[in-house]
């Protein structure tokens, strides 16, 4: 059976609070500070509160499902369900609060259960951004935590949870080791900045994280744009139908009606497995400029 932290946590102000009337860190902002300072520098603050509102809310609706077993039709409770059901996984504890009982307290989001000295902690994600580097540490802390908490238990596996709309995902990630744990702790105690001795295992350079999430704001608006084009077009399309007409023109705007046609393509490949020697007698090489393709996940 795990034991309980006897530190008070009050979920209103987000504060630790041990029995002896000591306030106690939390971990994610330890982790802000310390190890990701620009992670949301550029994001203004009501984008932020709207984001954390709506974690919160899909934090709660999941952990109801798991304690009483309900599900409702919101997408990401769906997904959850889901996701632990393909993966086997039995949850008996959320929002299990850990502690090093003197400077640190935080909750993990998800314990399951493996066997009764086994167990994998998880991380519920409902940020657009996927930061894998910083749900790593997050949870090497809270497996420390855990084990120091529960002696005798070990942690088998870390989880993070992404759940957004209808996206969902779980990455495993790896441990980190418990005495670079106890180094970044000893630092934010100390008052010192820590020197992260890891590779990041993110690879957009730090420079250009802060612009992640305008980038994926920018690409969401041209999908809605588009979208939006393409409701414009088929109604006009339907409207010049029943008008009888090839053309509309404005000052601004020409409206071209297109009559239904078909068309005749070749097939390359089919052609280059039947006849190679052919295919390549008439192909050619062209050089091509080097671009990056954005994909939204």
């Amino acid at each position: 059976m795990l034991r309980y932290s006897d530190i008070i946590f009050n979920p209103v102000g987000h504060t630790y609070t041990a029995p002896d009337g000591r306030a106690l860190r939390g971990i994610t902002g330890m982790l802000s500070k310390q190890l990701f300072p620009d992670e949301y520098a550029d994001v203004p603050k009501a984008i932020l509160d709207n984001a954390a509102d709506r974690g919160s809310n899909i934090h709660a609706q999941v952990e109801f499902c798991d304690d009483f077993g309900t599900i409702n039709d919101t997408p990401e409770v769906v997904n959850y369900q889901r996701l632990i059901k393909e993966r086997g996984l039995e949850p008996i504890e959320s929002e299990y609060l850990v502690s090093d009982n003197e400077h640190f307290a935080s909750s993990i989001d998800k314990v399951y259960k493996v066997s009764d000295t086994e167990y994998i902690l998880g991380d519920i994600k409902t940020c657009r951004v996927r930061n894998v580097d910083k749900v790593r540490w997050q949870l090497s802390i809270y497996a420390t935590f855990f084990e120091r908490q529960n002696p005798g238990c070990k942690v088998v596996g870390l989880l993070a949870i992404w759940l957004r709309g209808d996206k969902a995902k779980i990455t495993e990630v790896q441990r980190i080791p418990d005495g670079v744990i106890d180094s970044l702790l000893a630092a934010e105690v100390e008052g010192r900045q820590f020197i992260n001795p890891l590779p990041s295992v993110n690879t957009l350079p730090d420079r250009y994280k802060a612009m992640e999430m305008q980038i994926l704001d920018l690409l969401a608006k041209k999908k809605e744009i588009e979208e939006q084009v393409k409701t414009f077009s088929e109604r006009m399309k339907g409207e010049m139908e029943k008008a009888g007409v090839k053309k509309w023109e404005t000052d601004n705007m020409r409206l071209t009606y297109i009559d239904p046609t078909t068309k005749e393509t070749f097939d390359s490949k089919r052609f280059k497995e039947e006849h190679p020697e052919s295919y390549k007698e008439y192909t050619k090489t062209t050089k091509v400029k080097p671009s990056i393709r954005i994909t939204a996940l």
